[in-house]
């Protein structure tokens, strides 16, 4: 029987990518499966399973040598993954496949013994900048990839020659689909989704975050859910009180990280994408064409490997009249990003009659097999 583990250790939107993967490995007679998370992501682990009507998998609480669950920014400057791993080693050892989200999973080869613990890399998020083409991938053993175009990019920067690889499409969506979801606004008004990335060097937040919410709390003709990559006030806690401000506004939604953020319902309500660097406007397109517009704050190369995103919407450098720039985003949106949106996210997400998480629990399973 394989035995297959799957880590949520981290951030609790990289559950979403991989849980549904795990339901339907757990399905398979020659296969158990278990999950090893934090004391935070449990909680969520079950909010999900039980709203999907799913059958609870076999979960295992894991923590670092402290035995109470610190602030998380604190826990990662204190280097907590190594420390997980040490102390559980020989559990992590008994694993015939670990899949992982993240770079830094890496460090399990430390630990486990890579003959016969194979780590599987199912992401968390789709690829849209050079980041995710970093040749640290081939350190995995198995890629499990959304669509042509990162298989492609893949190919070319010769990180598939030496790893196993299944291209599965987007497993997030599927999960997400079965999650119920309402806005918070009690109008018609247009819905503006603004959701900056974390990082200093492609983040808008830290210029215009600021004028942003200033513009919608002045000229409410449209309403904003300001949803940020949780990571923007994880590792910033002092720019909270600046952000919360603009709670006292009926057409400005706060959320700085519940499981809206993370389970696609924003994305789901918005009509206009207003963001950056991240890949959710990608999941915002897969969902269906609409509007988007994003913000260059280091005037940025949006070339073959950096920002997929960018040739679906307007990229200006600015702030300044926001409003304004979203009216004309919208009016160009139909005129001539609709039809490149449709064609560019079938080439992104490989799409099937078959679902994503039965591509990978086949893929998971037979590679096993195979290297038996």
């Amino acid at each position: 029987m394989q035995k297959i583990c799957f880590l949520y250790i981290d951030e609790p939107y990289n559950i979403y990518h991989s849980i549904s993967i795990a339901t339907r490995l757990d399905e398979y007679l020659n296969v158990e499966v278990h999950i090893y998370c934090t004391q935070r992501n449990y909680n969520v682990l079950l909010d999900i399973l039980e709203e999907s009507q799913l059958d609870k998998l076999r979960i295992k609480i894991v923590r670092p040598f402290w035995h109470f669950t610190l602030p998380h920014y604190i826990e990662i400057k204190l280097q907590f993954r190594y420390f997980i791993y040490q102390r559980y080693a020989k559990d992590l050892s008994s694993f015939d496949g670990i899949v992982c989200s993240l770079y830094n999973d890496l460090l399990l080869k430390r630990f486990v013994n890579g003959d016969r613990t194979k780590l599987i890399f199912a992401g968390h998020g789709v690829a849209n900048r050079s980041y995710s083409y970093d040749d640290k991938i081939t350190g995995f053993d198995l890629l499990l990839l959304a669509g042509k175009k990162e298989e492609s990019f893949r190919t070319e920067l010769n990180q598939l020659s030496n790893v196993s690889y299944e291209v599965i499409g987007y497993v997030k969506n599927e999960i997400c689909a079965t999650l119920d979801y309402s806005s918070p606004f009690f109008d018609s008004k247009p819905v503006v989704l603004y959701n900056p990335h974390w990082l200093k060097d492609y983040s808008s937040f830290y210029e215009h975050g600021i004028s942003i919410l200033d513009q919608f709390s002045k000229d409410q003709s449209y309403n904003l859910v300001f949803a940020p990559h949780s990571l923007l006030t994880t590792r910033n806690q002092s720019i909270k009180t600046q952000i919360l401000r603009y709670e006292q506004f009926d057409n400005i939604h706060i959320d700085l990280g519940s499981n809206a953020c993370h389970d696609m319902t924003y994305l789901k309500i918005a009509d206009v994408y207003l963001g950056d660097a991240s890949s959710q406007a990608l999941e915002f397109l897969l969902i269906k064409p609409r509007t988007c517009l994003f913000i260059d704050v280091n005037t940025q190369s949006s070339g073959d490997f950096e920002f997929h995103s960018w040739s679906l919407g307007d990229v200006v450098s600015t702030s300044d009249n926001m409003i304004g720039q979203l009216h004309n985003a919208m009016v160009r949106h139909s005129d001539h990003y609709e039809s490149i949106q449709k064609s560019s996210i079938e080439d992104i997400f490989y799409q099937t009659d078959q679902q994503a998480s039965q591509l990978a629990a086949d893929a998971i399973t037979q590679y096993l097999s195979n290297i038996r």
